[in-house]
């Protein structure tokens, strides 16, 4: 009888197991919330910038729960921009408070991210929107104006040199250049280099005349005051070339290519006698026969 009397309830707790199921189910995103309130988020980055759906999903409910933590946040910008996200990660970026010169500094780090993702979706590798090309430009000009460490200087310089900035390049450069002391010469030659890529001749004559008069070795220093004489001439400054000149001239004295160069100058300068003494020093040094006739020729120009 009693096994008879158990079956005849088994229907009732269907139904009351039915009904109570849906209500089982909305509780669990709750009692899940409240027990990440409780806790602190794991410190481990790998995991928390998986692109998988459910690393995301995970940080998602962290940063509802705790709407404050600006740190939390910002780890969920970058887990949404590791996945190629970038609108989301847009308006999780906009909609974080305030918080110290660090995290703000961050932000706009972010923010630059953003834009690079966005600029690079661009449809079938057409050119950005003109307003995109020029933001991207000015948040990299601004955060030159920020204590960035050498490694976020590098990538700011790789940003420049990817989207057609050279120019900008060479200034992060020159500040690569103070940051590193270790690396200057390398920095700076990349400078000038860029400098001259950006149409900034000036710019990398100047450079190169700070690496002549700090290099050690003659012969790097013959090359850079070559480098910054020629420069020069390229910016149409021919009386900063020619002093380069002179004063490269009187310091590698017997050295063809500098003197050669400074006859040259100075005759473009109208200084005719100074270019005669530089041929005629060209004239005793030299060993061919057919240099030493076009020397004379011109010395008695």
């Amino acid at each position: 009888m009693a096994s008879r009397a158990n079956i005849g309830q088994r229907p009732g707790r269907r139904e009351r197991l039915t009904k109570l199921l849906p209500l089982m189910l909305l509780a669990v995103p709750t009692l899940l919330a409240v027990s990440l309130w409780s806790r602190t988020p794991p410190s481990n980055d790998k995991a928390l910038l998986s692109t998988d759906a459910v690393s995301l999903q995970y940080l998602q409910l962290w940063s509802r729960a705790r709407p404050t933590d600006i740190e939390l946040r910002l780890r969920l910008v970058r887990a949404l921009l590791a996945a190629s996200r970038y609108d989301e990660a847009a308006q999780v970026l906009e909609s974080i408070p305030d918080g110290t010169a660090e995290q703000r500094l961050q932000v706009r780090l972010l923010r630059l991210e953003i834009h690079i993702g966005q600029r690079g979706r661009t449809p079938g590798g057409a050119p950005p929107a003109p307003e995109l090309q020029h933001q991207l430009l000015q948040e990299l000009e601004a955060l030159l104006s920020e204590p960035l460490p050498s490694e976020q200087l590098t990538q700011l310089a790789a940003h420049s040199l990817r989207y057609g900035y050279p120019e900008l390049a060479a200034r992060i450069y020159q500040r690569l250049a103070v940051t590193q002391p270790q690396q200057r010469r390398k920095w700076l030659e990349a400078a000038a280099e860029q400098a001259l890529a950006g149409g900034e001749p000036a710019v990398a004559g100047k450079i190169f005349e700070e690496l002549a008069e700090s290099a050690a070795d003659l012969q790097q220093r013959r090359q850079d005051a070559l480098r910054a004489i020629n420069a020069y001439v390229s910016a149409a400054q021919a009386d900063k070339a020619l002093a380069l000149a002179k004063l490269y001239a009187a310091r590698l004295q017997d050295d063809p290519a500098i003197l050669d160069l400074a006859a040259k100058l100075a005759l473009a300068n109208n200084q005719p006698g100074q270019a005669g003494h530089y041929y005629a020093e060209l004239l005793r040094l030299s060993q061919d026969g057919l240099d030493k006739r076009r020397y004379a020729k011109l010395v008695l120009t």
